[in-house]
C-alpha cells in the first residue's frame, strides 16, 4: 500500500517506520525538512518536500501533527491531491469539533476521515505497542490491518481521549500522594486518611520501586 505520512516527530516518526517495516511504501513529510530527510534515510521510506507530495498517489494518508489548526491545514491542502475514496487517518490528539469538521470536509470531497488518537507515549510508538482508538464509519474497518483500528461513529473517540488522559493523570497523582505521605510519615501514614481509601495496598504493591524519594524517583 502507498501511504503518505505527515508529521514525523517523536510519535509519528516511529509509527511511520513501523509501516515501512510492514512492507508499505511510505512517503513522509515533516514541516522541518531535515527531519523528514533523516527519517527517510534511516528507514528506507521516501522523502516528501510538501504535504501535496506526500498525498499524491497515496492509497492512505496518515497524520500525526500538533493541534487542531495543523490538522485543518494539512487536510485542506491534501484533499485536492488525493484520489477519490482515499482514507485520511488522523492520529493527532484533537478536539471533537475538528474531527467532525474534517470528517464532513472529507466526505463532501468524496474521501473518508478517521479520527484515531493514540495512547502509549513515545515508548509505545518506538515499540509498536500503541493503543489506537479510531472513530469513523465503515472506513475504519478498511484500514484496520494497517493502523490497528476499529470503527466508532465519527468524532466520538476524540472526545474519549481527553477523558482517558484525565483518568491517567488523576491515578498518577493519587499514587504520588500516597508515596509522599509514606516518605514524610513512615508506616504511620498508612493508618491515616489513605488507609480508608484502600491505598495502603498500592503502597505495598509499589514498595521498593522508588517512584518518589531516595530510590531514584522524581
Amino acid at each position: 500500500m502507498k501511504i503518505g505520512f505527515v508529521g514525523l516527530g517523536v510519535m509519528g516518526g516511529p509509527m511511520a517506520r513501523h509501516l515501512v517495516h510492514a512492507g508499505h511504501e511510505v512517503t513522509g513529510f515533516n514541516r522541518s525538512p531535515e527531519k523528514a530527510r533523516t527519517w527517510a534515510e534511516a528507514t528506507g521510506g521516501r522523502f516528501a518536500a510538501t504535504v501535496a507530495e506526500a498525498a499524491d498517489g497515496a492509497d492512505l494518508l496518515i497524520l500525526c501533527v500538533g493541534n487542531d489548526n495543523d490538522v485543518r491545514a494539512v487536510v485542506t491542502e491534501a484533499l485536492s491531491h488525493l484520489s477519490a475514496c482515499v482514507i485520511v487517518v488522523d492520529h493527532t490528539t484533537t478536539s471533537a469539533r475538528i474531527a467532525r469538521e474534517m470528517a464532513d470536509l472529507a466526505t463532501t470531497s468524496g474521501r473518508a476521515f478517521i479520527d484515531a488518537p493514540v495512547s502509549g507515549g513515545q515508548a509505545g510508538a518506538e515499540n509498536g505497542q500503541l493503543s489506537v482508538m479510531a472513530g469513523g464509519d465503515e472506513a475504519a474497518h478498511r484500514v484496520r490491518d494497517d493502523v490497528d483500528a476499529f470503527g466508532l461513529p465519527g468524532g466520538s473517540e476524540a472526545r474519549l481521549q481527553p477523558v482517558r488522559d484525565g483518568v491517567e493523570r488523576q491515578a498518577t497523582a493519587g499514587v504520588g500522594e500516597v508515596f509522599r505521605a509514606v516518605a514524610s510519615g513512615g508506616e504511620d501514614a498508612l493508618n491515616g486518611p489513605h488507609a480508608e481509601t484502600g491505598t495502603g495496598d498500592a503502597v505495598e504493591e509499589y514498595d521498593g520501586v522508588g517512584l518518589v524519594g531516595g530510590h531514584g524517583g522524581t
